[in-house]
């Protein structure tokens, strides 16, 4: 899965991909943070990603055992 996003500083569009977003999800998991900052390949802006929306992207995704074991 993709998550479409648009900067709120260019209005360009760009594309968070599945690579980026399991490893957002497993920062997010490991660091007990609310969202994800993806930046804009145009200007560098930071855009937040929140959890639920990464999760809603890839639903069937699972921590790592590294992290299971790790809490």
């Amino acid at each position: 899965m993709q998550i479409r996003m648009r900067c709120f500083k260019c209005q360009t569009l760009f594309v968070v991909k599945t690579d980026e977003i399991k490893s957002a999800l497993e920062t997010l998991q490991a660091e007990k943070f609310k969202h994800y900052n993806s930046h804009c390949p145009k200007c560098g802006r930071s855009n937040k990603i929140s959890a639920a929306q990464l999760k809603k992207a890839l639903p069937n995704w699972k921590p790592s055992e590294e992290q299971v074991s790790e809490e």
